[in-house]
């Protein structure tokens, strides 16, 4: 046997003890530990919190309106016990050519450290466009995914204004909301 065949076979043999040394330790490692023992007692309660808040999703459907001397307010209210974000609003509707949407907003209830107001978001005007065949109306319809929240018990209002050159053109809007409702002793508002 050559030397080097000699080197290869002791280094193969340390492998091995190595190997299973490291393996030994590993399985030590691994034994279970010493109980532990929780005292969950109305004097000394266990603090629960769960890693996800519970989420209830929520849609709203907010029926279609004529306009009224130019404006449009929809609004709904959000749950007393719960706290809304608002995640889509979507917004559709038609009007002869004689009118044009000037403005679109959402507020939304929020308390913060200074005070408690509604907050206004102001959004892109709807796009519009002609169906084939009828050039006296316009119908405008957008899509607004945001991220909007809305504390329980306040009132999420809908506004949008419109202008006239022909005071008996006619109009109508629809809009909807989706987003989820959270409990008020969830930890986070996050999805």
């Amino acid at each position: 046997m050559t030397a080097k065949k000699i080197v290869r076979l002791l280094f193969g043999e340390v492998l091995v003890i190595v190997c299973i040394a490291v393996n030994g330790q590993a399985a030590e490692s691994r034994r279970p530990s010493t109980p532990v023992t929780v005292e969950n007692t109305p004097d000394k309660p266990v603090p629960v919190i769960s890693a996800e808040p519970t989420r209830q999703p929520s849609q709203i459907q907010l029926p279609g309106t004529p306009f009224k001397n130019a404006i449009v307010t929809q609004s709904f209210n959000v749950p007393s016990d719960k706290r809304m974000v608002i995640e889509l609003i979507t917004v559709q509707g038609s009007c002869t050519t004689t009118i044009q949407v000037q403005n679109f907003w959402v507020s939304t209830g929020v308390t913060n450290p200074l005070d408690s107001n509604q907050v206004v978001h102001r959004l892109k005007l709807p796009e519009t466009f002609h169906p084939l065949g009828d050039p006296s109306f316009v119908f405008f319809q957008s899509d607004y995914p945001l991220r909007l929240y809305a504390d329980p018990g306040s009132k999420v209002v809908f506004f949008m204004s419109v202008g006239s050159t022909d005071p008996i053109g006619s109009s109508s809007v629809e809009m909807s909301v989706s987003g989820y409702l959270v409990p008020l002793d969830s930890p986070t508002l996050a999805p």
